[in-house]
């Protein structure tokens, strides 16, 4: 009777494990897209203005909308391109998505 519930427990554990092994085959399968699939499917689970969009700071908490010149009064915010997305994709910054209306809208998708 024993060997019958560790014969159990070691097959609900091999069910785990092949569950992760597969989760991580999907991963996986990401990493190993073209960077303007990336872009792409980046673009299609976040949905935010692509007007303006915001790098963290460095020295201190919080984003800061880009803008084409910090010099003047006069300036522009820059676009959301997918130089940006690429390079976040990269771990190269963190960006921030400005909101549309109250919220944005995200499918739940790791990208790092």
């Amino acid at each position: 009777m024993n060997q019958h519930l560790k014969l159990k427990e070691l097959m609900a554990q091999k069910r785990l494990i092949e569950a992760s092994i597969e989760t991580l085959k999907k991963e996986l399968m990401f990493y190993q897209l073209p960077s303007f699939e990336k872009i792409a499917l980046f673009r299609r689970r976040f949905f935010a203005r692509v007007d303006v969009y915001a790098k963290e700071r460095q020295n201190k908490k919080g984003y800061y909308p880009l803008k084409d010149t910090y010099e003047s009064k006069t300036f522009t915010y820059l676009l959301l391109t997918d130089e940006a997305i690429k390079l976040h994709c990269e771990e190269k910054f963190d960006l921030a998505l400005t909101r549309c209306k109250r919220v944005i809208v995200a499918h739940f998708l790791s990208l790092i």
